[in-house]
């Protein structure tokens, strides 16, 4: 029975492969999960936790696994970092470090009793190789979106705004890899349908695709019901990240000059220099808070009134649900794979003229606003670990039954 068939998982970064080495020890099914680092008694990423605050040492979900049957090797990953110290000019496409991790579990599995490896895109081909050759299914978590459609969207975007940035992209060698490990995977996984277009038209079979959305963190739906801040006669909207062209920054800074006087926008993240050029005199009234700790984002998104996400291209968006959760309606573009409650709520990318429309929609209605950030936080109650973990479990399941 499937039941009975075990499962190693392995990934060099984060994620959601501990969400995932989490629901197969909550099955009975866990063998190994092969991770960077983890903190827990016995392992590197304790020490390494007594030196930094880094949040990958501990994230969600890595309290419920048993460190016996967590391997670390965190050589890949420190080799990365002092690349990144010694040589922070050049460009680093991971390829190096990912192969390094890769092969590493490839080898021990070669000891694994297991009948089912999950691998993560860009790190997986060589673990797929050594479990395929030992009789093991194969599934691949994509969590990205894909870098070339990612890169095409910016250009377009640079274009249209006329502004000068860098375009960053996969390199030929990574873009192979990943071609290579969809090619071998027996089933991929993916956060949105914003994903599974874009592999449908690369000629990935339906059958072979599985569509798991990911979850908001606890901290945002143990949150109070929002109260609405103090109407001073704006609509106060918020755009949570980075600031780039890649996330759609111009185009909100437009949406919302057109509204002027009816609409402010904060900025909690940097701005990228191209953008804040481009901006000029554009930012004059609004806010940049700057990078927020997690455990201050709720804060944020309580004083605020609806969250703007524009971006030329995600997997997912966490950033989305955490927003839904505090109350806040959210405006996406349709390039966005977070779930919405309505697909009202989308807008064609590099389009500020439908962002306005949409912004002043809620800012000319406040009980429209009110009712849509009830529904809202309604609609993303679904999303929780404990469901993505369920939905994983399923997956297991089926492509050990193929």
């Amino acid at each position: 029975m499937a039941s009975r068939k075990t499962i190693a998982l392995g990934y060099i970064g984060v994620h959601q492969i501990f969400q995932l080495a989490l629901a197969a020890h909550e099955a009975g099914q866990l063998e190994r999960l092969y991770c960077t680092a983890l903190d827990a008694p016995g392992k590197w990423g304790r020490l390494l936790a007594s030196l930094t605050t880094a949040s990958s040492l501990h994230p969600l979900g890595s309290d419920g696994l048993p460190p016996e049957r967590v391997t670390e090797l965190p050589l890949p990953m420190l080799s990365r970092q002092a690349h990144r110290i010694f040589h922070p000019r050049t460009n680093e496409d991971y390829f190096s470090s990912n192969r390094w991790f890769d092969r590493s579990v490839a080898r021990r599995l070669a000891k694994s009793n297991a009948g089912l490896f999950v691998g993560t895109e860009t790190c997986a081909l060589e673990s797929f190789h050594s479990a395929g050759g030992l009789g093991m299914k194969r599934l691949l978590d994509c969590p990205g979106i894909p870098a070339d459609f990612l890169a095409a969207e910016v250009r377009i975007a640079a274009a249209d705004l006329g502004i000068e940035c860098p375009v960053a992209q996969a390199s030929v060698r990574m873009r192979e890899r990943v071609a290579a490990e969809i090619g071998a995977a027996d089933m991929i996984v993916l956060c949105s349908e914003v994903q599974r277009d874009y592999y449908r038209k690369r000629g990935v079979p339906d059958s072979k695709m599985r569509v798991n959305p990911l979850w908001v963190d606890p901290v945002f739906t143990q949150q109070p019901l929002r109260q609405s801040a103090p109407a001073d006669g704006r609509l106060k909207a918020l755009f949570v990240g980075h600031a780039s062209v890649a996330k759609g920054a111009p185009y909100a800074l437009q949406a919302v000059n057109l509204l002027r006087g009816r609409v402010t926008l904060t900025v909690c993240g940097g701005v990228d220099e191209p953008v804040r050029q481009w901006a000029g005199e554009r930012l004059a009234g609004h806010q940049i808070l700057g990078w927020r700790p997690r455990a201050e984002l709720a804060a944020v998104y309580h004083a605020h009134d609806v969250l703007v996400f524009p971006t030329m291209g995600d997997s997912f968006g966490f950033v989305a649900l955490e927003a839904m959760s505090c109350g806040l309606p959210v405006i996406a573009t349709r390039n966005a794979g977070a779930p919405l409650p309505d697909e009202s709520w989308r807008v064609p990318p590099r389009d500020a003229v439908a962002l306005a429309k949409r912004l002043e929609l809620y800012a000319s209605n406040r009980d429209f606003l009110a009712a849509d950030g009830a529904r809202a936080r309604a609609f993303v109650k679904d999303f929780t670990p404990e469901n993505y973990r369920r939905r994983a479990i399923r997956h297991f399941d089926q492509v050990l039954t193929y």
